[in-house]
């Protein structure tokens, strides 16, 4: 019956045997279930060892202290600092986050070697990826309380947030081309980090990086199926906007919409919020925006939520094509080119006249294209049965022909 208030016990105290040996001491007077209840204070719990062993082994608290006091003044700021990681961190990740006017980014990973050889650090080494490190649970909390001591939290996290808000930037991109499987692992490992810089950002009440960071893993947590979690972020993120009334970048609050109705799964509620992004990246002047949320109108089966007749439907595809036209950074025109062909099959199935069918042989066009550009695959969802094989006169020679100009 205490097997798995047994198992967290050790888990929770990493498997020290000085930890282990302090907390069974509690055995005679709590229940396990209580003792592992009670690590959430690990070391006012942990004390009373042995009277004939040294000082320094009668309390995990005295332990560590006598450890930390051995390290020199850079190991101990930089310790103190790599407290703030969440599940682990990178070479890259600790240089930006513990670096300073006391410790230089270029001696970070000399600083981090000798606290590994300390023991104080954990090395992991995943295959074909970045050397990681982490803390074990009693060190991180004991580093926790002395960067509090320090007065270095919010220094410490602010440098947190920013680099792992720079990191959801660039990997969103990624997403929408063939490193998608890789970059989906990498924010799957980061994902308590950017968790962290989420929950910083909204304590510290800045809205322009809650939107950034949410918005910026969207399509991660659409894909990985964190519908439920990335509404709360998202939510919260605009909610935070909304209640503070400071500028944040307008894009950074249209994606933050367009992302909250790719998490809403297929109801009303995502159509809403997809228009309302579709009005600010239209404010904003951002086409790439405008043609991607465009793209999330047409696809089946928002679009039948969205009201929207035929012929608003071949304006939103006349958009979205000009879109192209003048250009799209990255994978993302693949996943636009899909979402036309929900465009095209309101089109087809309400008109059989040759101006429509016109529009529609144009989007096959560019949609085959574009997946040969980005070495995209066609999705069953995107095939559109024309009445009848189109003459070659059907293609246009240019845009301007295309939309009448």
């Amino acid at each position: 019956d205490n097997a798995p208030a047994i198992r967290e016990i050790c888990r929770r105290l990493d498997g020290i045997p000085l930890a282990l040996e302090l907390a069974a001491r509690w055995v005679k007077t709590l229940p396990v279930a209580q003792i592992a209840e009670r690590l959430d204070d690990t070391f006012r719990l942990l004390t009373g060892g042995q009277r004939t062993a040294l000082a320094r082994q009668q309390t995990l608290q005295a332990t560590l202290d006598w450890s930390y006091n051995l390290l020199s003044a850079a190991e101990r700021t930089v310790l103190r600092r790599l407290a703030v990681f969440a599940r682990g961190w990178t070479l890259p990740a600790a240089e930006a986050v513990c670096s300073g006017e006391d410790v230089d980014a270029a001696d970070v990973l000399q600083t981090l070697t000798q606290l590994v050889e300390k023991s104080l650090v954990e090395v992991t080494r995943e295959s074909s990826q970045e050397t990681r490190y982490h803390l074990l649970a009693t060190v991180r909390q004991y580093a926790q309380e002395k960067l509090r001591d320090a007065g270095d939290v919010t220094m410490a996290r602010d440098c947190h947030m920013r680099w792992f808000a720079a990191l959801a930037e660039k990997a969103e991109p990624q997403l929408y081309n063939q490193g998608q499987l890789r970059w989906l692992k990498r924010l799957e490992m980061e994902h308590d980090n950017l968790r962290a810089a989420l929950s910083w950002a909204l304590a510290e009440r800045d809205p322009g990086t809650a939107l950034q960071v949410s918005g910026a893993l969207g399509r991660f947590w659409r894909t990985r199926g964190y519908w439920r979690e990335g509404q709360q972020w998202l939510q919260a993120a605009l909610a935070l906007d909304a209640e503070t009334g400071e500028t944040a970048d307008p894009r950074w609050r249209a994606r933050a919409y367009h992302r909250m109705g790719m998490v809403s799964g297929y109801t009303q509620d995502c159509v809403t919020y997809f228009k309302k992004a579709l009005h600010l990246y239209q404010a904003a002047g951002d086409r790439s925006g405008v043609g991607q949320t465009v793209a999330s109108l047409a696809i089946e089966p928002w679009s039948r939520w969205s009201g929207d007749d035929p012929a608003t439907l071949q304006e939103l595809l006349e958009d979205s094509l000009l879109r192209i036209a003048v250009g799209q950074s990255g994978g993302a025109q693949v996943d636009v080119c899909r979402g036309h062909a929900g465009i095209g099959r309101h089109i087809v199935q309400a008109h059989h006249t040759a101006p429509e069918l016109h529009l529609v042989a144009r989007l096959l066009d560019v949609q085959e294209s574009t997946r040969r550009a980005h070495g995209a695959e066609s999705s069953r969802g995107d095939h559109i049965d024309l009445p009848g094989r189109l003459p070659v006169a059907f293609f246009p020679d240019s845009l301007d022909d295309l939309l009448g100009r």
